[in-house]
């Protein structure tokens, strides 16, 4: 399915976005069936993060980080299921690299629109966007506010941009979310906005809405991306147990090219 990543990318800004928008995504995607196109979310959460990431800018300016994060199999390492407990463990020791957010704003891999989409939501409710697990699964709460203010300056942020974009005053906590935070933020004080992918995944229009929003890291917002490298489930479920061999192989292919455009040469070397 994909290695997990964190991603803070502080150089390299217009030749990461040049490879990532014109380059071999477009190729490995060509052709895909939905279920394939899927893992293309977790891209466009690395392309909002690294839009927001400006040249020089990262250490030394005080703005917050943003965090590309893996929110596992469903509420799995909430659950303690043994095979996601190193994820549950990176996630419980995450927050204590970075500093203290006055807000989260999580955009989820699990929330598409036809616009960006803000929920406004003072007291979000529990959205529990999977099936088939334990009965505590559907038990599990996270009680973190939510800030109709900082969804407010989010949204006037896109408008200026000239980005359309709509409030959602009742939307829940999605797994893509609560999940990750649960572990990260336990204490739950952090106030947490959610913010939708388009609907149309044009990666553009995502690099546009990360540049709208990247004031917010100057304001204390840290903005995280919840979703993972690749997500074909159809694959994964029809090949349990056997996680070799060439039925893996788009995933591998796409896997290793997002490491390397993320973690590789830098520069001219790019082109």
């Amino acid at each position: 399915l994909g290695s997990v990543y964190v991603y803070t990318i502080c150089r390299d800004y217009k030749s990461f976005v040049r490879i990532l928008v014109k380059s071999k995504p477009r190729r490995l995607l060509q052709g895909a069936t939905t279920a394939t196109k899927l893992p293309y979310l977790a891209l466009l959460l690395c392309l909002l993060g690294v839009a927001n990431v400006m040249a020089q800018q990262c250490s030394t300016s005080g703005r917050m980080p943003t965090v590309f994060l893996p929110h596992g199999g469903g509420p799995m390492p909430v659950l303690g299921h043994p095979a996601q407990l190193s994820l549950a463990t990176y996630l419980r020791g995450m927050a204590k690299s970075l500093p203290k957010p006055t807000a989260i704003l999580s955009v989820t891999a699990h929330w598409e629109a036809d616009k960006v989409m803000v929920s406004t939501c003072p007291k979000p409710s529990m959205l529990y966007d999977y099936y088939g697990f334990p009965p505590e699964s559907y038990r599990l709460q996270y009680t973190a506010p939510g800030s109709p203010a900082v969804a407010q300056r989010a949204l006037a942020l896109l408008a200026a941009a000239g980005i359309p974009a709509a409030s959602d005053p009742s939307r829940g906590y999605d797994h893509g979310t609560f999940i990750p935070l649960m572990l990260a933020f336990p204490e739950a004080t952090v106030p947490v906005v959610q913010m939708s992918l388009l609907s149309s995944l044009d990666p553009k229009a995502h690099l546009d809405i990360g540049a709208a929003l990247a004031p917010l890291r100057d304001e204390g917002v840290l903005i995280v991306g919840s979703g993972l490298s690749f997500h074909n489930m159809g694959v994964f479920m029809r090949n349990m147990g056997e996680l070799t061999g060439n039925k893996f192989k788009p995933s591998q292919d796409f896997d290793s090219w997002l490491q390397q455009a993320v973690t590789g040469s830098r520069g001219a070397k790019r082109a």
